[in-house]
């Protein structure tokens, strides 16, 4: 083929393809970029109703402060969930900080912790809608809806556990999934952001006069729970047993530990799937198992 001809054909398919883009998505400027990083899982609550648990992202990419006025979440054209204000200003968290709050100063990242409850089926995907209100000067100031955050829903089965403790009057603290301590502890872990506490609890359990502890609270041995029985909750392989640390004081963050001791003498078994349980905070010394161990549910 004739080379002019060639750079004209190549031409025209250049011209062509701009203009499929542009009437396909005109170009227009988003300031508030919103994205979701793991697609929530349904599951089954112990109140019988199906949960998904899962984070938002949202980037103000501009130089004014915007507030997020309301959020959202659609499927099939359908509102499922909607956060107002007071809502939104209680679920999100800067990167980084630990305080929610509404607002988000200029060019800063948050994520938005949701919770919703299938109430007749489970949808196939998710979207989201956010009204803000970026705080400049006027006339620059203005109101502004973004769309997107688009996200499947996985539908992987998931893995029904059987209990971790033997005996009664325990107590499922800070756990699934409204609680603030575990689940929304996001690290930045080997470059990405990782929430494995998203489904964790605080097992504590009360004695025969409703108290988790009698005697001095610093004292791990002053706790109901204390050098109680672990149950494997599933059959598993034991890949990691960390043990000889400290017992360390209960209601005290340590400081300055190194990220593998985060969670004291610790267990973690794979249940198969990319799917793991870690037993944290156990006795010193008591731990039976080691690294490669087969477990059994119970």
């Amino acid at each position: 083929m004739n080379p002019k001809r060639l750079l004209l054909l190549s031409m025209a398919l250049l011209a062509l393809l701009f203009c499929r883009a542009d009437a396909r998505d005109a170009e227009r400027l988003t300031p508030l970029l919103l994205s979701v990083q793991e697609s929530p899982i349904p599951f089954l609550g112990s109140d019988g109703r199906t949960h998904l648990v899962y984070e938002l992202s949202l980037t103000n990419f501009s130089s004014s402060e915007m507030l997020v006025e309301s959020v959202d979440v659609i499927a099939e054209g359908v509102i499922l969930k909607t956060l107002d204000r007071t809502a939104v200003a209680e679920r999100l968290q800067p990167f980084g900080l630990r305080e929610a709050r509404a607002n988000m100063p200029p060019s800063t990242s948050a994520l938005l912790f949701l919770h919703l409850v299938a109430e007749e089926h489970v949808p196939d995907k998710l979207t989201h809608r956010i009204a803000a209100r970026m705080s400049a000067a006027p006339p620059e100031r203005q109101d502004i809806v973004a769309i997107g955050g688009e996200t499947k829903v996985d539908g992987r089965e998931v893995i029904i556990l059987g209990p971790p403790l033997v005996g009664e009057r325990y107590l499922s603290a800070d756990s699934c999934c409204d609680a603030t301590r575990h689940t929304r502890a996001a690290l930045p872990v080997n470059g990405r952001i990782r929430l494995s506490q998203r489904f964790a609890v605080d097992w504590e359990q009360l004695d025969a006069d409703g108290r988790i502890y009698a005697g001095v609270r610093e004292n791990p041995e002053s706790y109901t729970i204390f050098g109680k029985d672990v149950l494997a909750v599933s059959d598993a392989t034991v890949v990691s047993v960390i043990d000889g640390l400290p017992n360390q004081p209960p209601g005290k963050l340590p400081v300055a530990l190194p990220i593998e001791e985060a969670d004291g003498n610790s267990i973690v078994l794979d249940l198969g799937g990319e799917r793991y349980a870690l037993y944290a905070h156990l006795e010193r010394g008591s731990i039976s198992v080691r690294a490669g161990d087969k477990v059994y549910k119970g």
